[in-house]
Formats: structure tokens, C-alpha cells, sequence
């Protein structure tokens, strides 16, 4: 081949790669997506902090600790509107952010996230680009889990029969969620060549099983049906640090989680149950923070 049909090859394939990404960009405008992010962020840190001054360090700590996946999210949609010449760097917070008691926070957070699972799920239908799926499922993981925290937060402060099912509902969801998690991240540690780690991962999974099967229990005792506990999707993340960095995140959601619920339960089986639950993943946080970084 020649030095001229070499550098024609090289800009007719230049030219097919800036136009699949332009195609993409078209397709699915990613700016809504980011915007959303950006203000969630902006949301949870002024709630965080409302509910911190106010003498509420329990209600503080679960808003703040969905701020990392949140953050996560946002660098990965900037990094894909980047590759297709977008600008995320201009979008800023533009919301007011909802403030007022506990349960009002709790309440106001939950609806932003029920939008977002919607809003991801519209992704996810909108195109059938790999990247785009996986950034619309992990968004909806993040906004599930997140969903769940507050349903099992609300639920066991509200003190009805109804609540308590919501609560315990959502309780057994993230135990669900976890095993999963747990499994396919392991598989994606392994595929790495991690096997250490992976090892360490399906450790945690039996107790959370256990944890999950209490909690079958207590919810049936309820009234409740645990069909209704559906997990969020999981996606294989692609690194070590983002897979530890992930558990590390999950598993702080789960223990303040938790202790909100325990904080306003009256001594019994369900309390008890929910202990058992929070001193797991406790443990599990230990471990992970004892692993070493590289």
C-alpha cells in the first residue's frame, strides 16, 4: 500500500470514528443525565449538612454517605460526553434543595431517586450502545440502593404496620443486592487475575444470605411478601480500586442505614435481626479496609 492511500485509509477511518461518536452524542444527549447528577450531589450535601446542624449526626451520615456514588456517576458521564467532544465542565447545580425535619428529607430524597431509577431506565431504552447501557445501569444500581436506604429509613421511624413492611422490604432488597454484587464482583476480581480478593468477596456472601433469610422471615411475620424485595442490577466493574471502592461505599450506606432503624425500634425479634445485620456488614468494611491498596 502506498504512503498516500495509507494517510487516505488513516482519515477516512479518523473521520468514521469522530462521526460514530457525533452519531452518539445525537442519539442520546448525555447533558440531562449529568445535570441530574450534579444537582443529587448538590442536594444530599445541603440536607447532610441542614440535618448535621440541627443535631441529627445518624440522618447526616446516611445522606452523606450516597454522595461518593453519586460523584462516580458524575465522572463517568463526564468522561463519555468528553470522548464525544461534549462539555460537562459547564454544568453547574442549578436546584434548591428541599429541608425540614428527618422524615421530610428522607421523604424529598426518596422521590429524586424514584425519578432517577425512571430516568436511567429511559436510558437504557433509548439506545443499544454498550456504554450508554452500562452507564444507565449503573446508574439505576446507585439509585436503588439509594432508594431502598431511604424506604428502610422512613419506614422504620413511622411506626405502622404498612412502614414496617417498607421497611423491611427495602432491608431485605440491599441484603439481596449485596449477594449479588458480592458474586459478580468477585468473578470480575478473578477474571483480573485477583483471586486474593475475590476470595475475600465470597467470604461476606454467606452471611449476607443468612442476613437475607432473617429477614425473609421477619417480613412474612409482617404480612409482608419478599417477591416485592427486588435487588438493583449489578454491573462488573472494570478495576480493583473501583470494586473495593464501591464495597467500601455500599457497605457505609448499609451500616448507617441500619442504624437509623435500630435507633427507633423498641427491643424484639425485628430489632434484634437488624443488629445482627449492621455488626455483619461492620465487619465486612473492616476487612476491606484492611486490604492492601495495590
Amino acid at each position: 500500500m502506498s504512503n498516500m492511500l495509507r494517510h487516505i485509509m488513516g482519515a477516512l477511518l479518523g473521520l468514521l470514528f469522530l462521526t460514530t461518536a457525533a452519531m452518539a452524542q445525537q442519539q442520546v444527549n448525555l447533558t440531562p443525565y449529568l445535570q441530574a447528577e450534579v444537582n443529587e450531589a448538590a442536594v444530599l450535601r445541603a440536607q447532610a449538612n441542614y440535618l448535621q446542624q440541627q443535631g441529627d449526626p445518624l440522618g447526616a451520615a446516611v445522606m452523606a454517605s450516597f454522595i461518593p456514588d453519586h460523584q462516580m456517576q458524575i465522572d463517568r458521564l463526564s468522561a463519555v460526553m468528553l470522548s464525544a467532544g461534549g462539555y460537562p465542565s459547564t454544568v453547574q447545580p442549578n436546584v434548591t434543595p428541599t429541608l425540614g425535619t428527618r422524615q421530610q428529607i428522607f421523604q424529598s430524597a426518596l422521590e429524586m431517586h424514584t425519578q432517577a431509577i425512571d430516568r436511567y431506565r429511559g436510558l437504557a431504552n433509548a439506545t443499544n450502545n454498550n456504554v450508554y447501557d452500562q452507564l444507565a445501569l449503573l446508574g439505576q444500581n446507585r439509585a436503588m440502593r439509594h432508594a431502598q436506604s431511604l424506604r428502610m429509613a422512613n419506614g422504620s421511624t413511622a411506626w405502622t404496620p404498612t412502614s414496617l413492611i417498607d421497611a423491611t422490604t427495602a432491608a431485605l432488597a440491599l441484603e439481596r443486592g449485596m449477594v449479588n454484587d458480592l458474586q459478580i464482583q468477585a468473578n470480575a476480581l478473578a477474571a483480573l487475575g485477583d483471586q486474593a480478593t475475590a476470595q475475600v468477596l465470597l467470604g461476606m456472601v454467606p452471611q449476607h444470605q443468612q442476613q437475607a433469610a432473617n429477614l425473609e422471615v421477619s417480613l412474612r411475620q409482617l404480612g409482608g411478601d419478599p417477591a416485592h424485595a427486588v435487588p438493583a442490577p449489578v454491573v462488573a466493574l472494570t478495576t480493583r480500586q473501583a470494586i473495593l471502592d464501591h464495597f467500601k461505599t455500599a457497605n457505609t450506606q448499609m451500616i448507617n442505614t441500619y442504624a437509623i432503624a435500630i435507633s427507633t425500634m423498641p427491643p424484639g425479634p425485628l430489632r434484634q435481626t437488624l443488629t445482627a445485620g449492621q455488626t455483619q456488614v461492620l465487619t465486612s468494611l473492616a476487612s476491606l479496609q484492611r486490604l492492601p491498596i495495590a
